[in-house]
């Protein structure tokens, strides 16, 4: 049999455990980033997809990206939730030229929606390249759109 204390402590650990979970449950379908997703990038005013990324959210407002350019190191950056199903990030890239040197910095700021069902992604945002010296040399706008990577079946 259990003795009183024991079976409290039982039940204070229920209750820690259903204090640590009901954050999660809170979240809901659509309520955060956490996870990988794969991207598509549209320049404004320039046809198709300009480059597909994957940024892969951590449960504590990071983030980093991989990219599919070559002439960019993965990203890393930070993001916040806005609202519902809002969120706004910012990350950085160090960039390249063709011989490997240094070329400059690619400040990347966002503005997401999660869909309600929490598996696709759409947003605006801005690219503001810099140089050494950490000046804004030029700007882009744009659209992202994207899917969450989820276990499929084999």
């Amino acid at each position: 049999m259990f003795s009183n204390k024991k079976i409290q402590q039982l039940c204070l650990a229920a209750v820690l455990i259903f204090a640590a979970c009901a954050p999660l449950a809170a979240q809901g379908q659509g309520q955060t980033l956490e996870g990988a997703w794969l991207i598509s990038i549209a320049v404004d005013g320039q046809p198709g997809p300009f480059a597909i990324d994957m940024p892969i959210f951590d449960g504590r407002g990071g983030y980093r990206v991989i990219p599919s350019d070559k002439h960019e190191s993965e990203a890393a950056g930070s993001y916040q939730r806005t609202g519902n199903r809002g969120f706004r990030t910012t990350h950085t890239h160090i960039l390249y030229d063709d011989l490997g040197h240094f070329a400059g910095v690619a400040k990347v700021i966002g503005a997401l929606d999660v869909n309600e069902a929490g598996d696709a992604l759409a947003g605006r945002y801005r690219v503001d390249f810099l140089d050494a010296a950490g000046h804004i040399v030029d700007h882009v706008t744009g659209t992202i759109t994207g899917k969450r990577v989820v276990p499929e079946s084999l």
